[in-house]
């Protein structure tokens, strides 16, 4: 594996579980659950990290269940997966697509699954090969889910601005290797006229679509 900067994105948890899955090291498969089950947790704090009217204590938060929660008394739990597309108004084509991506509730299960194997246990602990086998099936679930989940760059649903209606709040992330980014600061640099098409995925299906 090199030895790169560690990168905290949801997209980098996800690289680094299937490298890890990729030895067939039964240690490995522990930190393999790890990354994981953290790349689900970044990938809920920078949803609720997005939103500076959440305090600052409860954004602090680790605990999956509890960063869900907050999303959804918030209000900025969406329940349908937002697709933003790009399209040129001069030429009509279409430059880029965005998306936010809600974390599944069987992701969020598989997550707290993996708590439970990830957790110390004292005294004597039968691991035979079917114990392997779960943990083993339960990480490649999270890996197969946690990856469509890391398509989004959106933090959140696309919302009319408050103070000007004629604009819209997208908030993103993107990968430093990601050409998006500067294809977009581009566009917006030149003041490029674009009209904004928005489009909307159950979850169960956008995730059914792109496994």
């Amino acid at each position: 594996m090199k030895d790169d900067k560690y990168l905290a994105m949801t997209s980098s948890f996800v690289a680094r579980a299937e490298e890890l899955l990729a030895t067939g090291k039964k240690a490995n498969l522990f930190y393999a659950a790890l990354e994981v089950r953290m790349g689900i947790e970044a990938r809920l704090q920078t949803y609720v990290h997005a939103h500076e009217e959440i305090s600052r204590q409860v954004r602090n938060g680790w605990k999956i269940s509890e960063l869900s929660k907050t999303l959804e008394k918030s209000g900025k739990w969406a329940t349908l997966v937002s697709e933003v597309e790009v399209i040129s108004q001069g030429t009509g084509g279409s430059l880029s697509k965005l998306h936010y991506v809600p974390v599944s509730a069987e992701l969020r299960q598989i997550g707290a699954r993996l708590g439970d194997f990830l957790h110390y246990r004292e005294g004597p602990v039968t691991r035979d090969e079917s114990w392997w086998a779960r943990i083993l099936e339960t990480v490649e679930r999270g890996v197969r889910d946690l990856r469509v989940c890391a398509q989004a760059t959106l933090l959140g649903p696309p919302l009319v601005n408050k103070a000007d209606a004629s604009k819209v709040d997208l908030k993103m992330e993107f990968h430093p290797d990601d050409p998006r980014f500067a294809a977009l600061s581009a566009l917006a640099e030149g003041n490029a006229r674009i009209t904004l098409k928005v489009s909307y995925f159950t979850v169960s299906e956008f995730y059914e679509l792109n496994r």
